[in-house]
């Protein structure tokens, strides 16, 4: 890990930056975008040309810190998984709500939600190798995980599918905007 400040110069766009984070990492996406866009924020100028486009969570709290987080002025997706466990009163759609209330928003900054049925939380990754929920979680839905082996390839797949497209839609100098579609 390099402490150079100009580790990713000419290595990263910075400025067509997509952001995904999962469970409280969804929240800290947000917060992420929100220290740097606050007034007389120190990040700019650590994180010079930096421009976050886009986020993406997957079944992110809200409401862990005393600010209201919200993903202002870029595009946003937060994917819920129905049989969600951990965070089984999806409070990731508090954000959506939010959002879409807010007059200022661009319509530019597209705002969706996804609910996935018969995914829990913990399999969208290859980490945590336990289920947080059991079949009788997915109420009226037929679950897309197995107690065992301890990983989903089907929620794997469903989340690289609409993670690809998401970025693909609304980050880079070339965004291909047909893809953002799926989430209207």
């Amino acid at each position: 890990l390099s402490t150079d400040p100009d580790a990713f110069k000419d290595r990263v766009a910075l400025e067509h930056t997509g952001i995904m984070g999962h469970s409280r990492g969804g929240e800290g996406a947000r917060a992420a975008l929100t220290q740097y866009q606050d007034a007389g924020s120190p990040w700019p100028a650590k994180i010079p040309g930096l421009k976050i486009e886009a986020i993406y969570e997957i079944g992110a709290v809200d409401g862990q810190t005393d600010r209201t987080l919200d993903a202002k002025g870029v595009a946003w997706n937060q994917l819920l998984p129905a049989c969600d466990g951990d965070v089984y009163n999806l409070q990731g759609a508090n954000p959506f709500d939010r959002m879409l209330k807010d007059p200022t928003e661009p319509e530019s900054a597209q705002k969706s939600l996804t609910l996935v049925f018969g995914a829990n939380h913990n399999f969208f990754n290859s980490e945590w190798q336990r289920s947080d929920a059991s079949a009788s979680r997915c109420f009226n839905h037929t679950p897309i995980f197995d107690s065992t082996p301890w990983v989903s390839n089907k929620q794997m797949k469903v989340n690289l599918e609409l993670m690809s497209h998401f970025f693909r839609a609304h980050v880079g100098e070339n965004k291909d905007l047909k893809l953002s579609q799926i989430f209207d």
